[in-house]
């Protein structure tokens, strides 16, 4: 019985004190107004039934600005930061691709504006206004 009690006691000793370092950070401001602006795009655009190819254009058009007009209402915008770092790409992408500047930057932009965590090799899309 006694050794039951200390055994009890090592391992709460052990395993009470310490931080669950498996549990995720908790979500960003960023994040958050993210998903919800994301919900929100998803329920804007889901009554468009997409059959043909310009509908699902049309329709992941439509989630865009929903998402973009949504984080603008949240006081976030783009980050000057980003659209430095993204130019002298989208220059170098549209001569290899033969493809116009801004319509590879339009393709840039509407993929780096559903990335809400900060990635450490190039600035981030969205910033809080100030």
């Amino acid at each position: 019985m006694v050794l039951a009690g200390i055994a009890y006691a090592i391992f709460a000793f052990m395993h009470i004190d310490k931080k669950d370092e498996s549990l995720p950070a908790p979500p960003t401001p960023l994040e958050l107004a993210g998903d919800a602006c994301l919900t929100i795009a998803e329920n804007a655009a889901e009554k468009i039934n997409a059959v043909v190819e310009f509908q699902k254009l049309e329709k992941q058009s439509r989630k865009l600005h929903v998402f973009e007009t949504c984080m603008h209402d949240r006081s976030y915008i783009e980050n000057p930061a980003w659209l430095k770092y993204a130019e002298p790409l989208a220059h170098k992408t549209s001569e290899e691709k033969q493809l116009s500047f801004d319509e590879v930057l339009t393709a840039m932009n509407r993929e780096q504006m559903l990335q809400l965590k900060a990635e450490s090799d190039k600035p981030i899309y969205w910033i809080i206004r100030k």
